[in-house]
């Protein structure tokens, strides 16, 4: 099982959007699971990830959340995944 964590500066729509991508994921027959943390404590639970994704407002963080985890994917999630809750797109990512 692959753990993915969303990491967020206030949670709202992350949590959200959190939820929708678990259950898409869990629909598609992926062996997920998906959890967010405020961005404050990437550094605690970065470690236990395998993918880290961050959220639209913190995409100017990604160089320096990969510096920190050089072997480990890190992405943004775009503002129109968000918006739209597109869940299944996030894994196209």
């Amino acid at each position: 099982m692959r753990n993915i964590m969303l990491f967020c500066a206030a949670g709202m729509s992350t949590s959200m959007l959190v939820k929708k991508t678990q259950a898409a994921a869990d629909e598609m027959g992926y062996e997920v699971e998906i959890s967010a943390h405020p961005v404050a404590e990437v550094a605690k639970y970065g470690k236990d990830a395998d993918i880290l994704l961050l959220g639209p407002q913190l995409r100017f963080q990604t160089g320096k959340v990969r510096a920190q985890f050089p072997d480990k994917p890190v992405s943004a999630v775009f503002d129109s995944l968000v918006v739209a809750r597109k869940s299944r797109s996030a894994f196209h990512l």
